[in-house]
């Protein structure tokens, strides 16, 4: 009896306990909730989005990690660094307006190096003592030495995301420098990358680590040969391949005597390649304690790194085959490659590769087959896929391939690029809803932010896969990822229009956002401010021909968007977009039998009615109408809710 009795009081003070504990997960969420108009990005967005971080694990052993760094380093055999003669060519001192422009270029969220100086340290250094920073640069260039201490990095492996769950681990090794060393760097590659552009030293091809470059320019070039064979009739249309290599290693693998005879090949001033020189040669990481001396390689996290991989890179690109374009974006290599039947593509590309295999070994670096992908982007129905050998691997082309973060499709319609981004930005959208309740939660230019976040997603490159909005399929499945988005933003019930739910979320068509950004890669001599007015205007002239309820509130598209201050809510929209409740919309979904008004004797209780005609309201409405000392009317109330001064008292 005793136990029985005792575990019915465990019972009971078990199920307080739940209860208890769901009070407190629910106050907690609460918090969260109330936190992000303070921080959008703040706990609650990192955990929906999986995103909280937490100390890693240290899962490699000491002999593991050093295994690790004999793998990523490879040994190169020494060699004796050249005597340069610089006294041949005069040094011009770098000036306090080159020290400046470097200064206030330093990243301060960036970690310090082994000398554990802060970014923000170095910066300030620079400004309050620039003579002392401009001797040192100046004494290193004109003697031709790279201090020593700033040539020992701290390497750090970071664990790459597996892309099957059976892969074996792999890592990328980040090598924190010293920040001083940075600022050095940054001065050396100022007078390189001037020297390389004036030059004209790299092929045009080369679209990684450029000023004025980016992943589009290398996706449009890609393109442009596609659109070239597809101007003919589809019956007399070529066929164009496009093979992605990807090179094992990369930055860590290129040879330092390769890079210095690059540097004198193409005649780069003496002072710089010696510099250079002594930047390369002696090079050390810290790892678990161990001092490991480097024999090749960019220091990834370095500043002049990325400017001296292009110089040596470039000479993959400079004897192309006939029938090949060679794209390159850093280490990433794209061979293009056309003809009229599949055996002479499949012929040109063989060869194109097996080339580029030996070009590339010559550089003491190799082509990972297994990372190797073909595709069809142009060419007739009936050739569906061919196959290249890459060393002993045979190779399949696909229905699609991931370059440059976009999918590629056969006949470059970005069919496939659209559903992967819906599937992508769908989940995204669930997620966020989470932190983005009808009522509570973040405020509306918080869910804006939110909102962003997701766009972003959608739009990356638009301007190359803009041409996919001619399939009204295609069309409408962006549309209806934009218009989840601004649900969200405005806690808009779900069977309000999409029209009226995007003008009072500020956000454009999807259709309008992709022209912009097409128009703003394309610039035309317009600055941004100007190609967003082109945006709202072509906005404003397909909000004239709407006509529902909400076009009682907004008149303008354009100037509600411009409008400074915006807090629509959950009840707010209600009352904007006549989704709510209303007598009317409850009839019309079946949740109330008829439409009258709860408060007063009229029959239809609509959105006009409750607004601006049911008496049970005219209080607030007068009190509202002393405020802003005006009448509120049907007519008048687009223009107050326009009004800065008068809308947060409406």
């Amino acid at each position: 009896m005793i136990n029985l009795h005792l575990r019915s009081i465990y019972k009971g003070l078990k199920k307080e306990l739940k209860k208890l504990i769901s009070k407190e997960k629910e106050k907690a969420w609460r918090g969260l909730l109330e936190e992000l108009d303070d921080d959008v990005w703040g706990k609650g967005y990192q955990i929906i989005t999986r995103k909280l971080k937490t100390t890693p694990k240290i899962s490699l052993t000491k002999e593991e990690m050093l295994t690790q760094v004999e793998k990523l380093f490879p040994k190169h055999a020494p060699t004796t660094p050249e005597n340069i003669d610089t006294k041949q060519e005069n040094f011009i001192n770098f000036t306090r307006q080159e020290l400046k422009m470097v200064a206030d270029n330093i990243k301060l969220k960036k970690s310090p190096g082994p000398d554990g100086i802060p970014p923000v340290v170095a910066r300030e250094f620079c400004k309050i003592y620039p003579e002392i920073m401009l001797e040192v640069c100046n004494g290193c260039m004109r003697e031709g030495t790279f201090p020593e201490t700033w040539k020992t990095a701290k390497m750090c492996l970071i664990e790459k995301p597996k892309k099957n769950k059976n892969d074996s681990n792999t890592y990328r090794p980040i090598c924190l420098i010293s920040t001083l060393g940075k600022i050095l760097e940054a001065m050396i590659k100022q007078r390189l990358e001037s020297e390389i552009e004036n030059k004209k030293l790299l092929n045009e091809n080369q679209f990684g680590f450029r000023k004025k470059r980016s992943t589009l320019d290398a996706l449009s070039a890609v393109l442009a040969i596609v659109d070239e064979n597809n101007r003919v009739s589809y019956g007399h249309r070529g066929l164009v391949a496009m093979v992605t290599i990807d090179i094992q290693n990369a930055f860590n693998s290129a040879p330092w005597r390769q890079i210095n005879a690059t540097l004198k090949e193409k005649e780069i001033s003496v002072h710089i390649r010696k510099i250079v020189q002594s930047y390369l040669y002696d090079r050390y990481i810290t790892v678990e304690k161990n001092r490991i001396q480097v024999t090749s390689g960019v220091p990834q996290g370095s500043v002049l790194g990325p400017t001296l991989w292009n110089l040596f890179y470039n000479r993959v690109l400079e004897h192309p085959l006939p029938n090949t374009t060679l794209i390159a974006y850093a280490d990433d290599l794209a061979i293009i490659v056309s003809a009229k039947t599949k055996d002479k593509l499949r012929e040109i590309a063989q060869t194109a590769v097996s080339r580029m295999a030996r070009e590339l070994e010559g550089m003491q670096l190799k082509i990972a087959p297994q990372k190797t992908e073909i595709v069809l982007l142009s060419g007739r129905r009936k050739v569906i896929e061919m196959d290249l050998t890459v060393g002993n691997t045979l190779i399949t082309s696909k229905k699609s391939i991931k370059y440059m973060g976009i999918n590629l499709d056969k006949d470059t319609r970005m069919r496939e690029h659209v559903n992967i981004i819906y599937n992508k930005v769908t989940d995204l959208v669930n997620v966020l809803a989470r932190i983005q309740p009808n009522i509570g939660g973040p405020q509306f230019q918080r869910r804006k932010c939110l909102a962003n976040a997701a766009l972003s997603v959608i739009l990356y490159a638009s301007p190359i896969w803009e041409r996919v909005l001619k399939f009204n399929t295609y069309h409408n499945k962006l549309e209806q990822l934009n218009r989840r988005i601004a649900l969200r933003v405005v806690s808009g019930y779900r069977t309000a229009p999409t029209a009226a739910i995007l003008a009072i979320a500020k956000i454009p068509p999807i259709a309008l956002q992709i022209k912009e950004r097409k128009r703003v890669y394309e610039r035309n001599g317009l600055n941004r401010k100007i190609l967003r007015e082109q945006t709202l205007d072509s906005w404003n002239e397909e909000w004239n021909n709407y006509n529902g309820w909400a076009k009682t509130f907004i008149k303008d598209v354009k100037l509600w968007t411009k409008k400074e201050w915006t807090n629509t809510n959950y009840f707010l929209t209600q009352a904007l977009t006549g989704h709510g409740v209303f007598g009317t919309y409850l009839e019309r979904i079946g949740k109330q039998q008829d439409a009258e008004c709860w408060y007063c004797a009229c029959r239809e209780d609509s959105p006009e009615h409750t607004i601006f005609i049911c008496p049970e309201w005219d209080g607030l409405r007068l009190e509202t109408e002393n405020k802003i000392k005006g009448k509120i009317t049907k007519e008048n109330i687009s223009e107050l809710l326009t009004n800065n001064r008068k809308y947060g008292t409406l």
